[in-house]
């Protein structure tokens, strides 16, 4: 199954991350795009990929998506294809990892 207007979701922006430069390759199996942080100066990035179940092992019909920073900081979830056929649940689940992200770069006190 291939995503429809995944271009659509350049300029989602949450916390201050924007998902910008929505790519996917040939086959229409894996899915690209950057997530720039606008709260800080430099604009460090994250990246966040969607594989298809085309891409993956035959019998899993759910999309992986993945995000991950520069200093090896990831999360993931999986979307089943009725849900990736819906725009808001799609970025619902973008702003759970931008969270888990956040989550995961915020030092702990103990």
């Amino acid at each position: 199954m291939k995503i429809k207007g995944w271009e659509k979701i350049q300029g989602f922006t949450y916390k201050g991350m924007c998902v910008v430069n929505p790519m996917h390759n040939a086959e229409e199996t894996k899915y690209f795009a950057t997530i720039l942080n606008l709260n800080l100066p430099q604009r460090p990035k994250w990246e966040l990929s969607v594989l298809s179940p085309a891409f993956k092992f035959k019998g899993d019909d759910h999309f992986s998506v993945m995000m991950w920073d520069e200093n090896k900081n990831h999360t993931t979830a999986k979307i089943d294809k009725q849900a990736m056929r819906s725009l808001s649940h799609f970025r619902q689940t973008v702003e759970q990892l931008i969270d888990r992200m956040l989550n995961l770069q915020t030092p702990n006190p103990f």
